[in-house]
């Protein structure tokens, strides 16, 4: 590696020793404890409590670890309870706090996690179908601001191939209504699945993929790995650790950065139009004459602006005045219809100017 005209050695290894360390005990756990108790609810529970407990040990102190729900003030809804809930309440306080059940807001979320003993095709598809529409805050990474849902088995009852295309089937299913361009209907929040684990040396990483400036195509990845790899990465995922605060070349030994060729990729042609939701208070608040602007929208069509959506990749500050942001054909404004209080619509910011 060349760096400033200086060529540096940078040695390779294979250690992973915390990704082994994790597994390793793991393994211990779960097995001595299914070779004593054999009560299947106890079980259920006992493998939620040990990856919680593990996890525990690796966390960076500003995160705290518990179960419980995520809560999305804007829309007054949350999707179903989480095992695992990582999250920093460092700067921003939680909704309710019972020893590690907690409510949080989307802000609050580092990372999130299902726990499964035996993973199939049926539970991974529950998942999928549960949370993918769900608000569970911003990837710590930045990717389009999306988050990811984690899901990890410690064991898996059918072929790695058959998970791979039910996974695949599951995300399709979930999006088909987004398919057609003809009819936009934007997603303001979006969790794709990423599954590892403890008995296979794969794991299942999904992204997206800009194909517009307003849509994405979500692709479904296998990594066929070395042993250790897929707690391994389940732990880098889960601890979302601050890397300006190591050095460049300093090892972490949670998995391998520089990742083998994938097993297989699939491409899933959606359409999804991605879209991040602002009040129409955060728009008074950003935008000078935008409330008198708007006050005369509503009396024009008898309605009320409720919120303002503009693409995922894009922020506020990008639109340097109220004319820039609403003369744009791919930002989109909420109104409540004065018939009744739950009958909303979209319709395009510049046909309204």
């Amino acid at each position: 590696m060349t760096e400033e005209g200086i060529l540096k050695e940078i040695p390779w290894s294979t250690k992973n020793i915390l990704a082994e360390r994790f597994y390793q005990k793991l393994v211990a756990e779960s097995g001595w404890f299914e070779g004593v108790i054999q009560h299947m609810a106890t079980v259920g529970s006992f493998y939620e409590t040990l990856i919680r407990s593990t996890l525990k040990e690796y966390l960076p102190s500003n995160h705290k670890i518990g179960t419980g729900f995520v809560f999305d003030s804007q829309t007054e809804k949350h999707g179903r309870q989480l095992d695992i809930l990582i999250y920093d309440d460092t700067n921003i306080g939680v909704l309710y706090k019972s020893d590690e059940f907690v409510v949080v807001y989307p802000g609050s979320v580092v990372a999130v996690s299902e726990i499964k003993k035996t993973l199939t095709n049926r539970n991974i598809k529950k998942v999928i179908e549960n949370s993918v529409l769900n608000n569970l805050g911003s990837a710590m990474d930045g990717t389009y601001g999306l988050q990811r849902m984690h899901i990890f088995g410690f064991n898996c009852n059918t072929s790695i191939e058959s998970v791979f295309n039910g996974v695949c089937n599951s995300i399709k299913a979930v999006f088909k209504k987004y398919a057609s361009p003809e009819n936009i209907d934007i997603i303001s929040a979006i969790s794709l699945p990423q599954i590892y684990f403890l008995n296979l040396d794969y794991y299942i990483e999904s992204t997206i993929k800009p194909n517009s400036a307003i849509t994405y195509d979500i692709e479904v990845i296998l990594h066929k790995v070395d042993r250790f790899q897929s707690t391994g990465h389940y732990l880098d995922a889960m601890l979302i650790e601050d890397q300006s605060k190591t050095t460049p070349y300093e090892r972490r030994y949670l998995s391998q950065k520089v990742r083998r060729i994938p097993e297989e990729r699939k491409e899933l042609k959606l359409y999804l139009p991605l879209f991040s939701k602002y009040p129409i208070i955060d728009i008074f608040e950003s935008f000078k004459m935008s409330r008198q602007y708007f006050e005369q929208i509503n009396k024009r069509n008898s309605d009320n602006a409720l919120s303002v959506y503009i693409p995922i990749s894009n922020t506020l500050k990008q639109y340097t005045n109220i004319d820039k942001l609403l003369d744009n054909d791919n930002v989109f404004i909420e109104y409540r219809s004065e018939k009744g209080e739950t009958e909303k619509y979209l319709i395009r910011a510049c046909d309204i100017l």
